[in-house]
């Protein structure tokens, strides 16, 4: 039985390349959507994760397909278990530890600037897998004035 895997060459096509072909070499979860059935050549593609739970990594975010009819996918492109990214919002708190995807036990600190604080006061939220310990982001709120 012949397994295909990274190594195994693929068939090139003259007029471009076969999407079928990019999923024998991409890792898995990566896709791309083309809406033809061979890809032209010299396009490129920006792929994604098939799946909430996953997240793309790597130095490039984009596929193509080469002159000769092959695909390039930058090596370290892969798709990963772990918790997204999030945007904290005009009154959201800094991120101290931000990265581009986080895996699991991965944490991030959070604050806020002077003479406001966390609403609710988590100021640590870690990645569980496929989703962060908090439901939403703490937002930034004014600290309310003591009276005297």
């Amino acid at each position: 039985m012949n397994k295909m895997n990274k190594s195994t060459p693929v068939v090139k096509a003259k007029d471009g390349c076969q999407p079928n072909d990019f999923y024998h070499i991409a890792s898995q979860g990566l896709v791309i959507v083309t809406e033809n059935e061979i890809a032209p050549l010299n396009s490129t593609f920006w792929p994604f994760c098939d799946g909430e739970e996953y997240t793309l990594v790597g130095n490039s975010s984009a596929v193509t397909c080469l002159r000769n009819g092959s695909w390039h996918i930058p090596p370290q492109m892969k798709c990963v278990e772990g918790c997204a990214n999030f945007d904290t919002g005009p009154n959201g708190p800094r991120v101290a530890g931000r990265k581009r995807s986080y895996a699991l036990g991965d944490s991030v600190t959070l604050s806020c600037s002077e003479g406001t604080r966390l609403q609710p006061r988590v100021e640590r939220i870690i990645c569980l897998g496929y989703s962060w310990s908090e439901s939403a982001v703490p937002v930034c709120v004014p600290v309310p004035e003591k009276s005297k």
